[in-house]
């Protein structure tokens, strides 16, 4: 959040609240790479990647360690892929979702960005995962299902569920119309749905925190029409 609004590292109002957040990431990486604190998860390890690949070349204060600890951040979510090409709540689970496996391709292509090597046999799986969720038929078809494995596959369609798959397809360069096109109108058609009833509920904040970089990658009216709605929301739920 400090970053997003300019603040960075060693420079500024908050530069010393950027440094210890720093600090409090790297020192929070166990002996296999993994950054976890208090039994936290692949989630958290994959925000705790994208962050240092955005401090990246930012800050002189433990930078060899920043690149060190990053490629080994990366190199243990490379790891933990599973036989289906994606991610679980913790590593090496046999299930997946894509709520979990857009965090780990999100948190790839910002270090891949930043100079981190990233296999292209990894993305070409997660591409190929993501295509497998598709739903084939009936009232949402072309959008994608939360989980294609284990218990209650093939049974979850959701506004998160749509704005992580097509997320996840931008962050490994897909850009096909034809494949993220129904899980964008199935955005636009459900946002105010979500907006009604889970206005305080993860539901809508996380679900919109794919679907706002979904949208934008759109462009157009349809990211007009979502943004006037959502920025509206926003301003009219902030706590004072």
């Amino acid at each position: 959040a400090f970053l997003a609004s300019g603040h960075l590292p060693g420079r500024g109002p908050y530069s010393e609240t950027l440094d210890r957040t720093i600090d409090y990431v790297l020192d929070r990486t166990g002996h296999s790479a993994y950054m976890t604190d208090s039994g936290s998860r692949m989630y958290s390890h994959s925000f705790a990647v994208l962050f240092l690949s955005q401090v990246h070349g930012m800050t002189r204060r433990r930078s060899s360690e920043v690149e060190s600890k990053l490629r080994e951040a990366c190199r243990f979510v490379i790891e933990a892929q599973n036989e289906y090409g994606a991610w679980r709540y913790t590593p090496g689970m046999l299930q997946a979702d894509l709520s979990v496996t857009v965090c780990q391709v999100q948190a790839l292509r910002a270090a891949r960005n930043v100079g981190i090597r990233v296999p292209k046999a990894c993305i070409d799986r997660v591409i190929d995962y993501v295509k497998r969720s598709r739903i084939s038929h009936g009232r949402s078809a072309g959008a994608f299902f939360y989980k294609i494995y284990g218990r209650s596959a093939r049974t979850k369609t959701s506004f998160t569920v749509n704005a992580a798959a097509a997320t996840c397809l931008h962050s490994a360069g897909v850009f096909d119309r034809g494949l993220n096109g129904p899980a964008l109108s199935y955005l636009e058609d459900h946002y105010d749905e979500v907006s009604a009833y889970y206005p305080g509920h993860y539901f809508y904040w996380y679900g919109n925190y794919y679907a706002v970089q979904a949208l934008q990658m759109e462009g157009g009216k349809r990211w007009d029409r979502y943004w006037a709605k959502l920025s509206r929301d926003l301003v009219r739920r902030q706590r004072l």
